[in-house]
């Protein structure tokens, strides 16, 4: 999630659009906030996972029936409190 820079620490979830340097298109989403099938039918996510770039969903998990069986899930579990295992699937 990211600060909504305004300093009263509030985070926004949903989707956002980033351009790399190079322009190649990388498109995010955060399903932390949403709450039910209805508003991730919503946000459209064919275009960014059937189109051109990267796609990079956070809390996928929480709705795993909207990922496409195509995807890669990078997947992270707190075993401390300084370390961290990192998965690939």
């Amino acid at each position: 999630m990211q600060s909504d820079g305004g300093g009263n620490g509030d985070a926004h979830s949903g989707i956002r659009t980033r351009t790399k340097p190079n322009d190649d298109d990388v498109g995010r989403a955060d399903f932390f906030r949403l709450e039910d099938r209805q508003s991730i039918a919503r946000l459209g996510l064919d275009d960014y996972f059937f189109g051109d770039g990267i796609s990079v969903i956070e809390w996928a998990d929480r709705f795993p029936e909207f990922i496409p069986e195509q995807a890669r899930w990078i997947s992270f579990e707190i075993k401390s409190e300084n370390t961290r295992a990192i998965s690939l699937k």
